[in-house]
């Protein structure tokens, strides 16, 4: 019988530790059960793809109360849906995991993605440091980070693993449908990510009506991808709205570009807890539609592939999901140099690398690659390619069926099943346009089957 494995998140919501949880139960299920559970709210964005992957959720809302009480429901949770191993995403949840684990006898591993809580934090590099023996496994996503536990925090280097994040390499493919650009940027240059006239099944894209793909020239290069000042180029970004992605510096640096780059557009696709400041800001410097905010979507890969350049502002990351994915689309990057980004990337060979929160040196580097089509293209395809060969989601989703103790993990293997193509006429692509508000639910749900094993392990 498959063990059943519960992901712990802080909120049904998108985000880098989010993704990776729903890719690894989505791409593991032929060798165990998953689950995912969000600890703070009832529901949210996050709830239509499990849905649509028909993974059951679960919303337990325990924000505002004693924490006591929030320990007692997980812990009822994890009984009811006889629950084999706990995954918590984050140090913060071990809090409210730990105790429900014990109580139910569920095992209980740990994946952390940033040494930021740490250093914010040092109560929570207090508690990992004295938790870490009585866990049933411990992970991290870069070698930076392991150092740093292992270092700084004092954890016996063989508690931790190194899981490097990885990228679904099938769905997000230079292949597949294009969103179409926002009302007002129709004549936009076409993105600069490889061999869009060849299509594949565009997995996990919301589909409608709309454009078939550019054509190609002979290189397979967009038509149009010129680079010209005279052209509008489209500069996006994908990552959650909070202090950590730095928007505000993102959109300075914009500002700047504009300057030499009137053409450029910037679309940024998230939503959060900073987003009324981000979008007070646009307004406040004048870049009017200039800036598109997309909100929160399932369609990434297709909106990943009508970039020109794709750019991370962050301060502050571990490894970011967003970064790979946009380089496994095949579009030009420019990144902060933060958490584990030199582990895999090298400035002017896959990307280009500024220091975080500078926002002039953001606008330099997004500049050169406006400047110079040629050496942004060749950057591209040397990023696809390595993406491809080092950071498949194979050796991640593997990893963590080892750190849940499943036998025979390291036969596990993804099916193959390459890169399928279609007339480019019959691709549909999704508007790039805000969708319209989930209607929030007070009770949490599930979807998908959730008939529990009958076989618990390690119980009391």
């Amino acid at each position: 019988m498959r063990p059943h494995v519960m992901q712990l998140i802080f909120r049904l919501a998108p985000g880098g530790a989010e993704r990776l949880a729903l890719t690894t139960l989505d791409k593991a299920g032929s060798m165990i059960r998953g689950s995912v559970c969000g600890l703070f709210g009832h529901t949210g964005p996050l709830v239509a793809e499990l849905e649509q992957r028909r993974i059951p959720w679960f919303g337990l809302d325990v924000i505002g109360r004693s924490r006591l009480p929030g320990i007692m429901r997980l812990a009822a949770l994890l009984r009811r849906q006889r629950v084999d191993v706990l995954h918590v995403q984050a140090a913060y949840l071990l809090q409210w995991a730990a105790p429900a684990a014990w109580l139910t006898g569920t095992r209980l591993v740990y994946t952390e993605h940033s040494s930021h809580t740490f250093e914010t934090q040092p109560r929570m590099a207090r508690l990992v440091r004295w938790m870490a023996p009585f866990l049933g496994g411990m992970s991290c996503v870069t070698e930076r980070l392991r150092r740093y536990m292992t270092d700084r925090m004092g954890i016996a280097p063989h508690r931790v693993r190194l899981i490097r994040n990885g990228v679904d390499v099938e769905r997000f493919s230079p292949h597949g449908p294009v969103a179409p650009l926002p009302d007002g940027w129709a004549h936009a240059a076409a993105p600069a990510s490889a061999d869009h006239g060849d299509h594949g099944d565009g997995a996990g894209d919301a589909a409608s009506t709309g454009p078939a793909a550019p054509p190609r020239r002979p290189d397979g290069a967009a038509s149009g991808d010129s680079g010209d000042r005279g052209d509008r180029v489209v500069i996006g970004n994908v990552a959650r709205f909070c202090e950590a992605k730095d928007h505000p510096g993102l959109l300075r640096a914009f500002h700047d570009v504009q300057s030499t780059h009137p053409a450029a557009r910037l679309l940024l696709v998230g939503d959060g807890e900073t987003r009324p400041q981000a979008e007070a800001l646009r307004d406040a410097l004048a870049l009017g539609d200039t800036v598109h905010f997309a909100g929160t979507r399932q369609d990434v890969p297709a909106l990943l592939r009508a970039m020109t350049v794709f750019v991370l502002s962050s301060r502050h990351e571990g490894m970011p999901v967003a970064v790979l994915e946009a380089m496994a689309c095949g579009v030009p990057v420019v990144t902060t140099d933060v958490g584990g980004i030199g582990e895999l990337v090298r400035d002017g060979e896959t990307a280009r690398i500024v220091p975080p929160g500078d926002p002039q040196a953001l606008a330099d580097a997004l500049r050169w690659m406006l400047d110079h089509p040629a050496e942004r293209m060749a950057m591209r395809d040397r990023a696809l390619a390595m993406v491809r060969a080092r950071c498949g989601h194979d050796v991640m989703v593997r990893g963590y069926l080892d750190l849940y103790g499943v036998a025979d993990a390291s036969s596990f293997a993804l099916p193959r099943t390459g890169y399928a193509t279609v007339s480019p006429a019959s691709v549909s692509a999704s508007r790039i346009s805000e969708p319209a508000p989930r209607t929030s639910e007070s009770t949490p749900r599930t979807s998908g089957p959730t008939a529990p094993s009958p076989d618990r392990r390690n119980r009391p």
